[in-house]
């Protein structure tokens, strides 16, 4: 809720009641449409979650949705003899995303929970 002055003398402005009076209902519009925006985001957004699409990742495909989804925060590298594990290695371990998401179809939530946490 937005309060302007009675008087435009303490913002050091000089308005008049008439233009006080139309700033508040303006104010007051603009108020209730950004409410009524930020309720139709909210209510779109919770929607597009439930109706995401779900595609099958194989391969390749796999591996760059997981760099996508993950902000390639999964653990990936090529050098297996310091002690990591290549994404083929990863993928070879973690069975269940090929089958959750190559063998099947799966969201991008899916592939999420399989981010590096």
């Amino acid at each position: 809720y937005v309060q302007i002055p009675r008087s435009g003398h303490s913002l050091g402005l000089s308005l008049s009641g008439t233009k006080i009076s139309t700033l508040r209902k303006m104010l007051g519009r603009l108020a209730t449409l950004m409410l009524t925006c930020l309720v139709l985001l909210t209510v779109l957004t919770e929607n597009s979650r439930s109706a995401e699409i779900r595609q099958r990742y194989c391969g390749q495909n796999l591996t760059t949705a997981l760099s996508i989804v993950c902000r390639f925060d999964f653990e990936e590298s090529s050098n297996t003899k310091t002690g990591t594990r290549t994404t083929r290695e990863i993928l070879r371990q973690k069975r269940g995303i090929e089958k959750d998401c190559c063998e099947n179809y799966c969201t991008t939530a899916v592939l999420a929970s399989y981010c590096k946490m």
